[in-house]
């Protein structure tokens, strides 16, 4: 019931983003008749399926022995709302058309984001990917770490190979620690993103390996929430996908900014932590690899900064696909 709480306030979240970007970013232009039945479309179909998620919640018997069935729902309002999402189905597709409202935007709406390696007028602030990079996994192995202490038995856990892990299906903490883990999985990815762009201006040119290991990275490391589910017994190959991957990207990284040495005898050491976790058990080791985790920011960290700039783009004719010079 929680999940689904959270899912009706992202919900509720994007009809307000809807409605701001409408008012902000859409004010004194003309609008078509297209655009008010398209807003049309995603208020019904959002505000539709948030209410039927939310009768849904407010049900303390299973769906089967209430949908439906005669006498089933008291209130004629959420039988209301029932009906009439079993005869749209917007359960299906209600959260479908307000996510792609973003992109409606007429010419002269859009906004230029620069990043730099030397500073000039405007700039917003210094993006520094080596130091994002090592906060998130700080925040990840924060949630791993705080599972050792708000579950007993963890180390009894055999189904999961980073025992620690284990500790996101446990009641109340998984209610807090999946939707963290979330956050710092996007974080993780963001990171990854902005040190593969800072490669790209030190180089000239885009390393592709670097991009795509960095995304079996991201995607394996988002699979690892699926431990979430009490029956499942397949994370275990995300976990080794993760840190396969981890360590690869991390030698490509090393390897371009000449520090291959050092990214080598990270990635030794971390191997070897973790197959004593695999195979010896003793819960310290668990923290030890935590610790190594966070410590790569300094192997991953470039003695060069990004600057940020973002404007507004008058002309038309500035706008570029997106990853061109």
């Amino acid at each position: 019931e929680l999940h689904t709480i959270f899912y009706i306030v992202w919900l509720v979240a994007e009809i307000v983003l809807m409605l701001h970007m409408s008012g902000t970013f859409l004010a004194g232009k003309p609008r078509q008749w297209k655009f008010w039945l398209y807003t049309a479309v995603c208020l019904f179909g959002a505000g539709l399926h948030a209410m039927t998620m939310l009768v849904m919640v407010l049900q303390n018997r299973p769906k089967v022995d209430w949908y439906f069935k005669e006498g089933g729902l008291a209130s004629p309002v959420q039988l209301a709302v029932v009906w009439i999402d079993a005869r749209t189905g917007t359960s299906l597709w209600g959260w479908i058309p307000i996510m792609f409202y973003r992109v409606l935007f007429s010419e002269g709406t859009g906004i230029r984001v620069r990043l730099s390696l030397e500073r000039s007028e405007g700039d917003l602030g210094r993006v520094q990917p080596g130091l994002w990079l090592g906060r998130a996994w700080m925040c990840i192995a924060t949630i791993l770490a705080l599972g050792g202490i708000f579950t007993p038995m963890w180390l009894e856990d055999d189904t999961t190979l980073f025992r620690l892990a284990g500790a996101m299906r446990s009641k109340p903490f998984g209610y807090i620690a999946a939707p963290a883990f979330l956050a710092a999985v996007v974080f993780l990815a963001a990171s990854i993103a902005l040190t593969v762009v800072q490669q790209r201006l030190l180089d000239g040119k885009t390393s592709w390996p670097l991009v795509w290991v960095g995304m079996a990275w991201s995607f394996s490391t988002f699979g690892c929430l699926l431990i979430v589910l009490e029956e499942e017994r397949f994370t275990q190959y995300f976990f080794l996908a993760s840190c396969i991957s981890a360590a690869v990207w991390i030698l490509i990284l090393t390897s371009l900014r000449d520090r291959f040495q050092m990214g080598t005898a990270y990635v030794s050491v971390m191997v070897f932590v973790l197959l004593a976790v695999v195979y010896v058990k003793f819960w310290l080791l668990y923290y030890v690899y935590l610790a190594l985790l966070i410590s790569v920011r300094y192997v991953s960290v470039h003695e060069s900064e990004m600057f940020l700039c973002v404007s507004k783009i008058e002309d038309p004719n500035e706008y570029v696909p997106l990853g061109s010079k």
